[in-house]
């Protein structure tokens, strides 16, 4: 698929099932805001062009750009000074609790593309790559025998089978693994080569 077709589906899906909420960039006050859905804009401003004169600067939704690591990314300017950001990050930090600069950004449906505000979460480097194994966005052995697992096959069963129905974020906590992982999986989307005899009740926190 092409990147454009690629780009076009996910403006459609984003649009879909959340009420768009719009918040200012930190830093970039007036200049441009990030929403919930992922998406970043432009502002209408006044820029300084050469010297004195100025020119108008009409808002518009800005297209991202696929760089390092399969992540989209933007390059946002204040003051003739262009840097570029991770867009995840930017949608993050504006509407995912927990943020410290440290930490780094769990997709946790395993699609670096969707930078959905409820796609995303804050989480350790370990976290992340456990996740990234979980999700299959990394390859490599499956379920215990891989190294940087932290469940064990029984430990999974529990989570699936979710029998106290504790939430999401009490699940993670109990076992010590990232939200993402434990959505992964409720939702039958990592350690698929489990058989299981019972369905799990995913409870919203």
């Amino acid at each position: 698929m092409s990147f454009m077709k690629r780009l076009k589906g996910l403006r459609e899906m984003v649009l879909v099932g959340m009420t768009e909420i719009w918040k200012d960039i930190e830093g970039y006050e007036g200049s441009y805001q990030v929403s919930n859905l992922g998406r970043v804009k432009s502002l209408n401003r006044v820029v300084k062009s050469f010297g004195e004169t100025t020119r108008k600067h009409n808002g518009r939704i800005m297209t991202p750009t696929i760089r390092s690591g399969g992540y989209f990314n933007l390059f946002l300017c204040r003051k003739s000074v262009c840097k570029i950001y991770k867009v995840h990050r930017i949608v993050a930090k504006a509407f995912c609790e927990g943020y410290k600069e440290e930490l780094q950004v769990n997709h946790i449906d395993g699609d670096k593309l969707n930078n959905r505000s409820d796609n995303l979460e804050w989480c350790t480097a370990k976290q992340n790559s456990i996740h990234a194994f979980a999700t299959g966005l990394n390859k490599g052995k499956k379920g215990e025998e891989h190294g940087n697992n932290r469940l064990t096959e029984l430990e999974v069963r529990k989570i699936k089978a979710n029998e106290d129905k504790l939430t999401v974020r009490k699940l993670a906590k109990k076992f010590n693994v990232s939200e993402g992982a434990v959505n992964g999986i409720l939702r039958g989307t990592s350690w698929r080569h489990l058989d299981y005899n019972h369905s799990s009740e995913l409870v919203e926190i």
